[in-house]
């Protein structure tokens, strides 16, 4: 006889199984039928020289913005690791033969 917990997990595992499987079909007739009803454009699209500029301008300031994200959310992350170590109490120890303030113990024996 299982337990609650693993005829539960086995329940939801099952329908997370079939939910992206039907999914997945959805998606694929969906791109079938857009491929069959979706001509290709005889002549490829162009655009002049001041559009280009404007396309360029934007792509390297959301190059850069991405960038400043990134690093955000990197500084965040580090921070949120260090203040939830230091509040589970597996913040920095004191090494060997230093008392709390970093200094050396004068009374410590090794061994």
């Amino acid at each position: 006889q299982k337990s609650t917990i693993v005829q539960t997990s086995a329940k939801a595992s099952r329908l997370i199984v079939t939910g992206s499987s039907m999914l997945a079909n959805a998606m694929a007739s969906g791109a079938e039928s857009f491929q069959k009803n979706t001509k290709p454009n005889p002549e490829p699209m162009t655009f002049s020289p001041a559009a280009q500029d404007r396309i360029r301008r934007i792509h390297t300031f959301t190059e850069g913005a991405v960038g400043l994200s990134a690093k955000t959310v990197g500084q965040f992350s580090r921070y949120a690791q260090n203040f939830g170590a230091k509040m589970s109490g597996k913040g920095e120890r004191n090494k060997p033969g230093h008392d709390k303030s970093g200094k050396p113990d004068a009374g410590y024996k090794p061994g």
